[in-house]
């Protein structure tokens, strides 16, 4: 009896290290870029799996912070806040595709022309955005907009007034990750969203423990950390050897880039407007019609039944899609 069993268990440790001795093989078959590209998508989909199980802790911690409805007018400012970020004019896209461009060439000068270009135009763009959200969310009734109570009306205007200046800071520091998925090297973006998923974590359990629960509270966990953890990446980022002849600069940034990378993100814009419809104005259809509590229901149903079986698949085919283009570009 003990024989067969070890003879079972040095049985299952050989097609163990077969299997390993496969993988090994596949991972290193081919040329540096493709060797590169293979390992990236795994550690990116294995990365992206942990930041989807944090999301999901996330949601009973946040929903335990603040009231069923502060949660659902989370949710509901969140989403109107979001539109923002697909005003870039599908320019990141076009910029992501001219670096590639630009590296597979070799040619670093133009890199980094494109990322100077690149950081001015946005932040031209989204500076200019915030501003004038801004002034008009002084003069917006939350309340009203969104038919709750009127205790809600000034604590809303704040929150909104925080995610605006930090997505449109956060769309400006989106280059970095931009710039290291074209540079295939995925993995390290999805690393600094995992990186301030679990910041966020931290904050919101230390929050639990020491302040009764407020939207802008809440607002600063979700939104202000994960910016501070882009912002020092890109430090570190930049600061390192292999992309400090790429780091941004006054002197490099060069308009006449524009029109080149806007010509292949236009496209994009199209395809994210339509998104924006279809996925963002459902919330503010809910807390008008049904209430804020049904906004919370809703939203933790559809994270939980379709992030478990769909984001993951969603976000790796998304990751060889992009691996695959700059393999064959």
């Amino acid at each position: 009896m003990l024989n067969f069993f070890y003879r079972s268990v040095a049985k299952s440790e050989m097609n163990l290290l077969a299997i390993k001795n496969r993988i090994d093989i596949y991972l290193k078959k081919g040329n540096e870029r493709n060797v590169l590209a293979k390992r990236n998508i795994i550690a990116s989909f294995g990365i992206k799996i942990i930041g989807i199980i944090i999301s999901l802790i996330l949601v009973p911690m946040t929903v335990n912070y603040v009231s069923s409805a502060q949660y659902g007018l989370w949710l509901t400012i969140s989403s109107i806040v979001a539109w923002i970020s697909y005003f870039d004019f599908g320019f990141a896209h076009g910029f992501r595709n001219r670096f590639t461009e630009a590296m597979a060439l070799n040619d670093r000068e133009l890199a980094k022309q494109y990322v100077s270009t690149t950081y001015a135009v946005l932040t031209i763009i989204f500076v200019t955005m915030a501003f004038v959200v801004l002034v008009i969310n002084s003069f917006l009734d939350w309340s009203s907009l969104l038919n709750v109570g009127l205790e809600y009306g000034h604590e809303l205007r704040l929150v909104f007034a925080v995610l605006i200046i930090t997505l449109c800071l956060n769309m400006i520091a989106s280059v970095l990750p931009t710039m290291l998925t074209a540079d295939q090297r995925p993995v390290y973006s999805s690393l600094f969203i995992v990186i301030g998923q679990i910041m966020s974590l931290i904050v919101i359990g230390i929050l639990i423990r020491v302040t009764a629960g407020r939207l802008l509270y809440l607002a600063f966990a979700l939104s202000v950390i994960p910016l501070l953890v882009l912002f020092v990446a890109s430090f570190f980022v930049f600061s390192s050897k292999r992309y400090c002849d790429v780091a941004p600069s006054m002197n490099t940034i060069n308009w006449a880039l524009t029109k080149k990378i806007i010509g292949l993100g236009a496209q994009f814009f199209i395809i994210m407007v339509c998104m924006l419809f279809i996925f963002q104005v459902i919330n503010i259809i809910i807390v008008r019609v049904c209430g804020p509590e049904n906004v919370t229901a809703y939203n933790i149903a559809y994270k939980y039944e379709y992030s478990l079986l769909s984001a993951g698949l969603r976000r790796l085919f998304n990751e060889v899609v992009t691996e695959i283009s700059i393999i064959i570009g």
